[in-house]
């Protein structure tokens, strides 16, 4: 069994930190297509790369929430029972997208036992490309990424690290009414 503890500095080398790479390239795009809701349904080969990827990770990130054995095959409907069991409050959160007005909730409607579209997408997108390639849209890739986001703000959070907040924090999203216990201004300073 793989189940795995891990340490803040592990996390913030091994997740956040990717995290926050993903999220710049999903901001490269943003020189070639517009963030706004009018552009939802713009599709590319770039975003298929996202997208895979983004999931590709959240799928790692669902088993350490979940508390699964990370070599473990599960599907979406695992995920979704036992998340929704510990976190039933995820499909209420909204994240804000700075510097917009769109506003995200990408777990809004999710049941135990069932998929979530844009996951639903992602494995379209996965299984035949070729005929499903208008999944890897823009609104898909945004709403797996702040899926991805608000899921390492909860495996921070569940992993009671302290500082409870991490050095760089998203420069796309924010999590409304999210509280944190110490916030980094600079260096060795948190308050």
């Amino acid at each position: 069994m793989n189940i795995i503890e891990i340490t803040r500095g592990a996390f913030m080398n091994n997740f956040w930190e990717y995290y926050l790479l993903l999220e710049k390239d999903f901001i490269n795009t943003l020189n070639y297509v517009e963030l706004s809701e009018k552009n939802f349904t713009t599709y590319s080969k770039e975003y298929i790369k996202l997208y895979q990827t983004i999931c590709s990770e959240m799928d790692v990130i669902f088993k350490l929430v979940c508390g699964f054995d990370t070599n473990a095959y599960k599907k979406i409907t695992n995920y979704s029972t036992e998340l929704l069991r510990e976190f039933g409050d995820i499909v209420n959160v909204k994240i804000d997208v700075r510097r917009t007005n769109i506003i995200l909730q990408p777990f809004m409607g999710w049941k135990p036992e069932e998929s979530i579209d844009w996951w639903t997408g992602y494995n379209k997108i996965k299984h035949n490309r070729i005929i499903n390639i208008e999944q890897a849209n823009l609104r898909n890739v945004l709403n797996s990424l702040s899926a991805l986001y608000l899921l390492e703000k909860y495996l921070f959070r569940k992993q009671n690290f302290e500082p409870d907040s991490p050095e760089v924090e998203s420069s796309l999203f924010k999590i409304q009414d999210w509280k944190v216990e110490l916030m980094h201004i600079a260096g060795d300073v948190w308050v």
